[in-house]
């Protein structure tokens, strides 16, 4: 079997459930995560998201067997940001399930919930690491737009981009 047929097994097999975190009962399964796919770690954040906006910080589930497949983290109001906005934290899938739209699926979610629940939220902000394209392309295929470069803008030095989605042209695009 090749990767792209095992590829296509794996999204044949896996029923992805959108859900909000239950603290503590998925900290673990999202600081595996975390620690497998991001190169900075949000646990500190976890218990402070679910208590703040609990309907911010999704996870993907398996369904089949309840395995924490993927999370964003999301806090409306950021510091250093307009009002009005909110900002991606953290967003990542396991990466033994990476290219079976959990990422999108988690952007989408989020995106409903700050529409519907949060209704003064228009923009959704993120950082992303310059040299990480394929994020980069991800989120401008999504609808992000490029706002501003960030010269150092991690603690290692590295530049990033600063991506915004306007959350009412995302809906109106997809006629939602």
């Amino acid at each position: 079997m090749d990767a792209d047929e095992l590829h296509e097994e794996k999204r044949r097999n896996v029923k992805i459930r959108y859900r909000e975190y239950v603290h503590p009962l998925d900290y673990t399964g999202v600081a595996n995560i975390n620690s497998a796919s991001l190169i900075v770690s949000f646990t500190y954040l976890y218990e402070e998201f679910y208590k703040k906006n609990p309907d911010l910080f999704i996870v993907a589930e398996n369904e089949l067997n309840k395995k924490i497949i993927g999370f964003i983290l999301v806090e409306k109001n950021p510091r250093n940001f307009k009002k009005g906005s909110a900002l991606v934290y953290a967003i990542a899938a396991h990466p033994g399930y990476k290219r079976l739209g959990i990422g999108s699926g988690l952007i989408r979610n989020v995106t409903i919930n700050l529409r519907y629940n949060h209704p003064k939220i228009r923009l959704l902000y993120l950082h992303v690491q310059e040299t990480n394209e394929e994020a980069i392309t991800f989120y401008k295929n999504f609808g992000f737009k490029e706002i501003k470069f960030l010269k150092e803008f991690y603690s290692w030095g590295e530049n990033a981009y600063q991506l915004a989605l306007d959350i009412n042209e995302y809906f109106e695009d997809n006629n939602q």
